[in-house]
């Protein structure tokens, strides 16, 4: 958020950032009526061979947040909200220069590549 600050401050905006901290962030997506999937964590650190003189991020313990993608997606295709508004088909989008264009993540190469997969 600090660098959302200084960015507006560098275009000459006064604009605050949407959140103060994680913690506000985390409260606001908590606060919405339909985010009742729980959070869970892990700590990862890395575990290779640290050389003499390593950078701090080789040291470091860190911890990862995420909800269920499972359970995400199903209250997301369960929500009505959701009507026409979800891509549940491999599509390609091309622009006017006729160069594909990814738009979201059923527009990507790798998902068109496993609809068209054909087994030799």
């Amino acid at each position: 958020m600090n660098l959302w600050a200084a960015r507006q401050d560098v275009k000459g905006e006064v604009v605050d950032p949407p959140f103060m901290d994680t913690r506000d962030l985390h409260s606001t997506i908590d606060s919405i009526p339909l985010g009742d999937i729980p959070w869970q964590g892990f700590k990862v650190k890395y575990t290779g061979d640290i050389p003499e003189n390593a950078p701090t991020w080789m040291t470091k313990e860190y911890d990862v947040w995420f909800r269920n993608p499972h359970e995400v997606m199903e209250a997301q295709i369960g929500n009505t909200y959701f009507d026409n508004e979800i891509d549940y088909a491999p599509k390609q989008v091309f622009g006017r220069n006729k160069k594909c264009q990814y738009t979201d993540f059923m527009s990507g190469q790798w998902v068109w590549d496993q609809a068209v997969h054909q087994i030799k």
